[in-house]
């Protein structure tokens, strides 16, 4: 009986595991590789995460620059269609400013005569606007020479062979390389007042330009040179006509 018993006990100690610490080992040892995997596969993760944090920050950076470039292209962009629109302007301005000054010029050429039609007045009037502007004239005193030289007769010729507006001499014609008719106004005009230029230059002073646009270089000089005085008169009505219109003007 009893070596029955002790056979059993015997058999009941034996179910138990042989080597209880290599299991522990076992144990611990299966642990450290699910800790090192995980770091591993951690390390991983990290260097992938980082990786696209690169990637995403790169993106980032060329489609700031992309942003930038089109900012800078519509900047530029914009500068021009405000450039454009401002000289637009400008130039609406401008015809605007020089409708009103040409009107103006027409007003004072009908005070100055009356009997003058709208249409030569006009013309007159934007000939003389377009050269007083492009020699630095005042308007007023093409009109002033205009009016005592031809009383605004675009086609009148005097006696002595002077044409239009400005009377000017045919001789001019060749000195001056005239190629356009001298009873248009806006050739006379042009012309009229380079040779009242050229005078002016000679002289260095505006009543003896006149006087010499009227009498002519030669007996201005003769009488200079005699110790007489040249002026004729001339310079003086058209002076007059000058202030008259200056006194419209206030």
């Amino acid at each position: 009986m009893d070596t029955q018993e002790q056979k059993v006990e015997n058999d009941s100690i034996d179910l138990k595991p042989a080597n209880t610490n290599q299991s522990d080992a076992d144990t611990k040892s299966g642990k450290k590789n699910i800790q090192t995997k995980a770091i591993v596969t951690a390390s991983k993760t990290a260097k992938i995460s980082f990786v696209f944090a690169i990637l995403s920050l790169g993106t980032l950076l060329a489609l700031a620059g992309l942003w930038v470039t089109e900012w800078r292209k519509h900047q530029e962009s914009t500068r021009k269609q405000v450039k454009n629109i401002r000289a637009e302007i400008t130039a609406v301005r401008s015809l605007f400013d020089a409708s009103i000054k040409e009107d103006l010029i027409c007003l004072k050429i009908h005070v100055l005569q009356r009997k003058i039609n709208n249409e030569t007045a006009r013309e007159i009037a934007s000939a003389v606007y377009k050269y007083a502007r492009l020699y630095e004239r005042e308007p007023d005193l093409v009109l002033a020479i205009m009016k005592v030289e031809s009383n605004f007769a675009p086609a009148v010729e005097s006696k002595m062979g002077a044409i239009g507006l400005m009377q000017i001499m045919p001789q001019w014609i060749d000195v001056l390389g005239i190629d356009c008719n001298l009873k248009n106004p806006d050739c006379n005009t042009r012309y009229g007042l380079q040779i009242l230029g050229a005078y002016e230059l000679l002289y260095d002073d505006l009543d003896m330009a006149l006087t010499a646009y009227n009498r002519g270089p030669g007996p201005v000089d003769a009488a200079l040179m005699r110790g007489k005085n040249p002026d004729n008169g001339y310079a003086g009505k058209v002076m007059a006509v000058y202030e008259r219109l200056r006194e419209l003007n206030r």
